[in-house]
């Protein structure tokens, strides 16, 4: 499915965590066709992805590229946390939440996850194709929990927290008391 299709039919999904969440993640499926693997055989797995903004475009651990005998269609440098690197790109499809969503990533570079509970990174290739959002609230449990939701197309509605808080539609925590930002009056001047 291209982009365009995706815009026709649509697609959005919510996820919450039971408290606040250090990381976001989602069950994705990758989906190989045969021709884009070195033993022809078509594969999918399901594995654990995290959402990250940091990354400009995402990427799969080396192992698991490795695991489905994907085929490197080329080489690109790759910016992170230890510096700079040239790693090997692959196409993959990503099927987000085991819907029928699915996501041909044509760059999908290869990063080593190794000690870490996920094998994928969505990053902002995926995330700039719709609507994201992060936030917290108060579950029905009675105490607070994150949430994000993810939708293609846009939604277009604009969210400008600014304005939220200038027109007072601010939660309030109990006990918990909001300082706006004042403007810092001047001293007297003194008369000579």
């Amino acid at each position: 499915m291209n982009y365009h299709e995706w815009l026709d039919k649509g697609f959005a999904f919510t996820s919450r965590a039971k408290q606040i969440a250090k990381e976001i993640t989602c069950p994705v499926d990758i989906v190989c066709p045969g021709k884009l693997c070195s033993d022809g055989l078509d594969k999918k797995v399901t594995i654990k992805a995290l959402w990250d903004t940091g990354a400009t475009i995402s990427s799969i651990d080396r192992d698991l590229a490795q695991s489905l005998s994907l085929i490197p269609i080329g080489k690109l440098p790759v910016f992170h946390a230890d510096g700079r690197s040239i790693q090997d790109v692959y196409t993959v499809n990503v099927n987000l939440l085991s819907r029928k969503f699915v996501i041909n990533v044509g760059k999908a570079v290869s990063g080593s996850f190794s000690g870490q509970d996920f094998k994928m990174l969505i990053g902002m290739d995926i995330i700039s194709l719709g609507d994201f959002f992060f936030g917290r609230c108060m579950g029905s449990e009675g105490y607070e929990v994150s949430y994000f939701s993810f939708a293609i197309p846009s939604i277009d509605r604009k969210i400008d927290f600014v304005k939220e808080w200038q027109d007072g539609r601010v939660r309030r925590d109990k006990g918990q008391q909001i300082i706006r930002n004042q403007p810092k009056r001047k001293p007297p001047r003194s008369k000579r």
